[in-house]
Formats: structure tokens, sequence, C-alpha cells
């Protein structure tokens, strides 16, 4: 299916922006291309899950597939190969002018490992404006245009951000500001995902993954890993005792490769097994 075959039922037009609100209906399962001029942030509005992996088709490369998030981003003119669990879909797509899009962003030049980070987009102040013009887009309210406008340029400014970290010199890190811990709570907080990488949480803080890893440590006093694993851990916490989920469903649910590696990690934060911690709580 391509976009000429999607069903259009809201759209929003400003300079160099226009905001759709898209239905598809995929077969199931479906194996597609699809390729388009402008550049599209799209955001996943549902139904929820959408089980789904891509991947971009550069000439004289080849890229394995990766999972698709709810915020993804495709450049204008690059193929993009998805798999997935098919049917009925509603998708916010922010297209941007290739022209303008590349002339702000600087990015002209695509290459597999930029392409792959455009799959699974975590940034929670991207996908927060990009709700707030698909939202414009349903209701319009007063200067619609403008505001469209004003959004989709600070998008395409974030955009550039995210795919092009500023890395910064090492000369003794500086302890991370509120608002830099409350991104990197948000994406490790995100439930039903994986775990993000380090280099997704550096380019989310503006920050080298070498800075970032030695500020987080001055000031919180743990390292990103553990507090990642304490989160994981409080939220098995919730799920072992308000749902009969087997425990491979929660190990996977968490983010973890294999229910062992749970268990390791569980009982490291709390000295019991999830099994027994399960048992002692409905006892």
């Amino acid at each position: 299916m391509t976009h000429s075959q999607a069903s259009v039922s809201a759209e929003l037009r400003a300079a160099d922006v226009t905001v759709q609100l898209r239905g598809y209906r995929w077969p199931n399962p479906n194996d597609v291309t699809v390729c388009e001029e402008p550049a599209i942030l799209g955001l996943n509005l549902g139904p929820h899950p959408v089980i789904g992996v891509a991947r971009y088709c550069l000439p004289g490369t080849s890229s394995a597939f990766g999972r698709l998030g709810t915020l993804t981003f495709m450049p204008g003119g690059i193929p993009l190969h998805s798999r997935g669990n098919g049917g009925e879909h509603r998708v916010g797509a922010i297209c941007f002018d290739r022209d303008r899009f590349e002339s702000v962003s600087g990015l002209r030049e695509w290459d597999v490992d930029r392409l792959e980070r455009c799959l699974d987009i975590r940034a929670p102040h991207l996908e927060q404006n990009a709700r707030r013009l698909v939202m414009e887009a349903e209701v319009p309210g007063f200067a619609s245009a403008l505001m469209t406008e004003c959004l989709g340029l600070s998008l395409m400014i974030d955009i550039a951000r995210y795919l092009r970290p500023r890395e910064v010199m090492d000369a003794g890190p500086h302890p991370l500001s509120k608002q830099q811990l409350a991104i990197i709570r948000d994406l490790l907080e995100q439930p039903d995902r994986p775990p993000p990488r380090l280099r997704e949480i550096a380019t989310a803080c503006h920050m080298g993954v070498r800075t970032l890893t030695r500020a987080f440590r001055r000031t919180t006093g743990v390292t990103i890993g553990q507090y990642a694993e304490e989160i994981r851990v409080a939220r098995a916490r919730v799920l072992l005792t308000s749902t009969d989920l087997p425990l491979t469903t929660i190990s996977w649910r968490l983010g973890f490769s294999r229910p062992a590696a749970f268990s390791t990690a569980f009982r490291r934060v709390t000295g019991t097994s999830p099994k027994r911690y399960r048992l002692e709580q409905r006892s």
C-alpha cells in the first residue's frame, strides 16, 4: 500500500509542512515497500499493539530489520521495506518539504547507522510536539497554520539534533540538569518497550556517551545500567503481584533477552527470585 491508497481523514497545511491523519488497512501479514518524496515524521496512533519491523533500502548496502517504534522518521526518497501483523492502523503523518528539511537540518546524506535510528525515535519532546500537530489537524484552532509552521520548524531542528548529536568534549562532566534527568527517566520508564541504548539516551540529552555515563553517576551515585535495572525490577514487582502472567511473559515485556537474565537481575536487586517473591506476596 502506498500513500495514495491511504485514507486521509484530516489535513492541515502550512508553509513547508503538511499534517495528515491517515488510515491504513494492511493485509495480515503484510510485507510492503513504500517510498515518498517528502520527509515524514510518523506517529503511530494505534490501535495498539502494532507489531512491525522495517529496514531502509539504500543502493549498494544491506541492513537488518529493526523494530518500528511509536515515532518513526522517513527521509524523502529512500524506500522503506516493512513487515508486520497487518490490520487497520491510524498514523499521524507530518510531511516536510524535502528541500526545506534538508536546508534546515543539513541532513542530505544517509548511511545505514543513521537510518536504523530513524525506525524507533525515543525523544519525549519530539513525540509531544508531533501529537500537538496531529491534534491540531483533527481540531484546528486559532492561527492553526502559523502554529503548524512554527512547530514544524521546531520538529525539523529537533530531528536534526536527534540524528546529529553534538558530541561534548569530555573535560570533566558537570551534573545533569533536572530536564536531562527527566528525559532519561521518561526513556527508561516506557512500558512494554526494550530499554534504550546508551547512544539513544545520549542523543536525547545532546551529549556524548562517555560524558553522559560519567555525569549520570556523578549526579545520582549509580550507573545508568543500575538505574534502568531498578526501574525494570520495580515494574516486575507490580506485574508479579497484580497479574498471573507467566515469568517468561513478564521477562519479555520488561525487555530481558531471556528469563534467566530477568531472574538474575531481580534477585540482585531484591535478594529473592521472582517466583518466590510472587508466592510470598500472595501468601
